[in-house]
């Protein structure tokens, strides 16, 4: 008889299960399942036959879950592939950065290898203006 019962509350939790995915399934009160209770046939308690139907129950749940987690993950590889060019494109905008810092470096190198004669240019113009004037100083 509560072997009898069991079953039936199963495919009952079962077809209202079916019926509603929104609300846990729940036997009505005279089919309640008392775990503990041992069945009499088999000797073993209802504890050890509800994984069996839970299985079913959840099981897909389950796979959509993994279904989901198996998305999300092929996103997040799809992010870290993305992460990976971003950070080659960091590094050659880098390297290009650098070699024209050399460049400017290099120019401002020339730059200051000029300026001693420039500075040794001006005071030649200036000594030959002093000449100039002693020289025209001199014809009049």
């Amino acid at each position: 008889m509560l072997l009898l019962r069991a079953r039936s509350a199963m495919y009952v939790l079962s077809v209202m299960h079916a019926k509603s995915k929104t609300e846990p399934p729940t036997p009505p009160s005279d089919q309640r399942i008392y775990i503990f209770k041992r069945d009499i046939l088999s000797g073993e308690t209802l504890a050890e036959k509800i994984p069996s139907w839970i299985e079913r129950l959840l099981l897909p749940r389950l796979s959509e879950i993994s279904g989901d987690v198996k998305a999300l993950n092929g996103r997040i590889d799809g992010l870290a592939g993305r992460i990976n060019g971003l950070e080659k494109g960091i590094e050659s905008l880098r390297n290009e950065m650098l070699s024209r810092f050399d460049a400017v470096h290099t120019r401002l190198d020339s730059i200051e290898k000029r300026i001693p004669m420039i500075e040794d240019l001006a005071e030649i113009k200036v000594r030959l203006t002093e000449v100039e004037k002693k020289v025209a100083l001199l014809r009049a």
